[in-house]
């Protein structure tokens, strides 16, 4: 993983030039700051395949990438897991307050799955990254351990005593909550080390995010503000009373699995908003009913989604494993969805945040603006086949010329070589 990472920093340089008007501001200020929405893990993966793509990408294409058929393929097969878990339904929405709101009750509910059933998809997170604001969604997070046997490795090489938290603490009964990726490929067989590269960030990334908001680190007023969010804006009533509806269960409810201790604690961070009640009957009115009453705005679902946050991790961040994985799901070339219903084969990581942060401390470099964005090496030019920049790429242009007149100094060295060995040889001819 190591040699995965470092790899990363491995680009020829290159001056780029601006296909949008020569705006030469910082990439953060160009398209990251606000109006423009947030630094997504989507940004911060992108520079491990190249950064030039994804600077071409956002200047030329307004952040879209173009959907090929593999994308929208890959597509489907998430919807598919997700409807798995979920049971979708449509939601009326009538102000941008509502369409945000929706986005923390789907957190809300994914974290009560997850707690009910070991398994929950598409759980939306957010994090800082040298102090901006970043946003993801984890494709799956389980309480089943992906690798037992990478962890223990891990653990005997490097005599780690953090790392034994998942094992020891599934010993004390305590449940171990893991972060898994799913990828789609067309054929059976591993990918290339270039292509495990971004995942292992994108996963790193994930398991740093999620551990933020474990641990009660994130500020969401900051993350409503950051999206321009009025928090005292009230949700439209026909919002409150579809999530009053589909919601019946959300309260700190007698049902959790905590201990009273954590109950009464959880019970007294929330008093500000619910009356603390041990059963849902003694609430007089139906759970609807507070839903539609409490959680009229967005700052009023924040002492809830801290709450469910808690309960889910009730050790904080400890309560995440340290094993990472990908599952890769085979998609057959022809559309067809044979062989997605399983995962083909899974790779593991342990979470090394340095590595992490050697990554960010490089690629974010181009993000503020401090070097040029930076091509492929000659080794990964394989990448370019499938750009869509490749054609005016200015890099890919340069490389080709840089490659073709190293290729005529071989030849002409050759030739030289070639002609002097012949004199030599006529030379000899002469004597004898």
């Amino acid at each position: 993983m190591s040699r995965a990472l470092s790899d990363a920093k491995k680009s020829s340089e290159t001056r780029t030039t601006d296909s949008d008007g020569g705006d030469d501001r910082p990439p953060l200020l160009r398209w990251r700051t606000f109006p423009k929405k947030p630094l997504t893990v989507t940004d911060l993966i992108s520079g491990s395949w190249c950064e030039l793509q994804h600077f071409y990408t956002l200047s030329r294409r307004g952040g879209k990438k173009r959907r090929t058929v593999a994308m929208k393929a890959g597509s489907e097969i998430h919807e598919k897991l997700e409807r798995e878990v979920y049971e979708k339904v449509d939601v009326q929405i009538a102000k941008k307050e509502d369409s945000f709101g929706l986005r923390v009750w789907n957190i809300i509910q994914g974290l009560q799955i997850l707690r009910d059933t070991g398994l929950t998809r598409e759980l939306e997170v957010w994090g800082m990254v040298d102090g901006n604001l970043v946003n993801g969604v984890i494709d799956a997070l389980t309480y089943k351990n992906p690798d037992p046997e990478l962890e223990e490795d891990v653990i005997s090489r490097t005599g780690s005593q953090s790392s034994q938290s998942s094992q020891h603490q599934l010993s004390l009964g305590n449940k171990v909550i893991f972060i898994t990726d799913v990828k789609t490929r067309t054929t059976k067989s591993p990918p290339a080390q270039p292509q495990m590269r971004g995942t292992i960030i994108q996963l790193h990334l994930y398991h740093r995010f999620l551990s933020q908001m474990a641990s009660g680190k994130v500020d969401y007023l900051q993350v409503f503000e950051r999206y321009g969010m009025n928090p005292d804006e009230t949700f439209s009533d026909e919002f409150m009373t579809q999530m009053a509806g589909y919601h019946d269960e959300i309260s700190p409810d007698s049902d959790s699995e905590s201990s009273a201790s954590d109950e009464t604690e959880a019970t007294e961070a929330t008093a500000d908003f619910v009356t603390a009640v041990s059963t849902p009957s003694q609430l007089g009115n139906s759970l609807s009913d507070i839903i539609y009453m409490k959680y009229r705005t967005l700052r009023s679902l924040i002492p809830l989604l801290k709450w469910e946050i808690q309960m889910t991790f009730p050790r904080g961040a400890a309560t995440l494993g340290q094993i990472v994985s990908v599952e890769y799901r085979y998609r057959p070339r022809a559309g067809a969805d044979a062989g997605s219903d399983f995962p083909v084969y899974c790779n593991s990581f342990f979470v090394t945040p340095q590595l992490l942060d050697e990554y960010l401390n490089e690629y974010l470099q181009w993000w503020r603006g401090e070097r040029e964005a930076q091509g492929v090496t000659p080794e990964e030019a394989f990448k370019c086949r499938t750009c869509e920049f490749v054609e005016d790429c200015e890099w890919r242009m340069n490389l080709e010329q840089e490659m073709l007149r190293k290729a005529r100094q071989k030849t002409t060295a050759r030739a030289a070589a070639a002609s002097k060995g012949g004199r030599r040889k006529q030379d000899r001819s002469t004597e004898w």
